[in-house]
Formats: C-alpha cells, sequence, structure tokens
C-alpha cells in the first residue's frame, strides 16, 4: 500500500512539473520564436561542373536549431549555431540522380520552451542532367531534356530520350524554314516593287517639305 501511494505521488509530482515547463513557454514565446523560425531561409544550388549540389541555410538565430531530414536517404543533419560561418551553414549533397524533398524541423533551444517543435519547412531538390553535356545537346540547351538542372528524375529509357530530343531539332528546323522562307518573301516583294516603295518615300518627303515650307511662311508673316 505504502509502495502504492509512493508511486502515485511520484506520478502526481511528475505531472504537475511537466504542467509547470508547458505553462512556462507562453504564447509570446511561441510567437516569437515562430518569427524567428519564418526568417530562415534555405534552398539548393546546382555546381553543374563538380557534379554536386551545396545547401545553404541562413538567418538561423541562437534561439533555434533545424533537424534536417529527405526523402532520399536517411541521412539526418542537426544544425546550431555552433554549425554556422559567419551566420551560414553549408554542406555538399553529392546525390545528384535522384530527386527529393528536405524537411527542416525547427525546435526551440530557448529554456522555457527547450527542444519545443516551432515549425517546418520544405525545400526540393533536383537532378544534374546527365544528357546535358552530350553532343546531341549542343545548340539546344533550352530544350527540357538537354536543361542542365532537372527537378525530376527523367523515367524514359536513353533511347526514348535521345529520340525526343531529334524530334525537337527537326521541329525547329521546320520552324526556322518557315522563317527563312518568309523573309525571302519579303525580299522579293521589295525587289518586285521596289519602284512603290519609291513613289510612297517620294511623296512622303514632298508632304515634310510643304508642311515645313508653309511653316517657315508662317512665321515670316
Amino acid at each position: 500500500m505504502k509502495m502504492l501511494k509512493r508511486v502515485v505521488f511520484i506520478l502526481f509530482i511528475t505531472m504537475i512539473f511537466i504542467n509547470k515547463v508547458d505553462a512556462d513557454c507562453t504564447y509570446e514565446e511561441r510567437q516569437e520564436l515562430l518569427k524567428e523560425a519564418n526568417n530562415i531561409n534555405a534552398y539548393f544550388e546546382a555546381n553543374v561542373p563538380q557534379r554536386i549540389f551545396t545547401f545553404y541555410l541562413y538567418n538561423l538565430s541562437d534561439d533555434l536549431s533545424v533537424e534536417v531530414t529527405n526523402t532520399i536517404n536517411d541521412k539526418k543533419i542537426t544544425i546550431n549555431k555552433n554549425n554556422l560561418t559567419n551566420g551560414l551553414y553549408t554542406y555538399s549533397e553529392f546525390e545528384i540522380d535522384k530527386s527529393g524533398i528536405y524537411t527542416l524541423n525547427i525546435y526551440s533551444n530557448k529554456t522555457n520552451c527547450y527542444q519545443k517543435k516551432i515549425t517546418s519547412k520544405r525545400v526540393k531538390k533536383g537532378i544534374i542532367n546527365s544528357f546535358a553535356n552530350e553532343e546531341v545537346c549542343k545548340g539546344i540547351e533550352e530544350y527540357y531534356y538537354c536543361n542542365q538542372v532537372l527537378d525530376k528524375e527523367i523515367t524514359l529509357s536513353r533511347q526514348d530520350v535521345y529520340e525526343k530530343i531529334e524530334d525537337y531539332k527537326q521541329v525547329l528546323e521546320e520552324k526556322n524554314k518557315v522563317v527563312e522562307k518568309e523573309k525571302f518573301s519579303l525580299l522579293k516583294f521589295i525587289k518586285k516593287y521596289w519602284y512603290l516603295f519609291m513613289i510612297f518615300i517620294g511623296i512622303g518627303v514632298g508632304v515634310l517639305i510643304i508642311i515645313f515650307i508653309n511653316k517657315k511662311r508662317g512665321e515670316l508673316v
């Protein structure tokens, strides 16, 4: 019986302590922490020549820490003020062939709200496109399958991608032919009816001369 009372007493004290800790993290403190968390910026930048992505995070205050997880692998990173260099945190991500979502869970470091989750953010990482540096993509870098960096993996086979690139080149060639033909037709028309252009130009010059003369006469009067 005494043991039961002791257990109940310990549980009661523990619950009071937990409630006390929760009560210490006030609404105002949470709002201030949320404001600081919303100020955090993070993104990925592709370094195509070195074939890596660099993760950047800044505006992390002393009162917060960030836990980074992703949908690609089991890597987990915890970032706090001790990991910053001149207010910036970076790390290299060598997984360039898989796209994914990186989740930033932001926690409080403040004593009253210690380890309480404040909010979450998500950052998308794409892939570095291996087709972009191939000979087949030279001159058509604007085409999707020839972009240096893509939002997601290419699900087509290599042969299918090559076929799409060749199809795009053919369509582009046909468009260029149409443009060249239109240019040629305009030049041909000008050459054929050049005298009409000369007449219009002569009339325009004549009108300008008459306007100029009338203006001068008006000034003399």
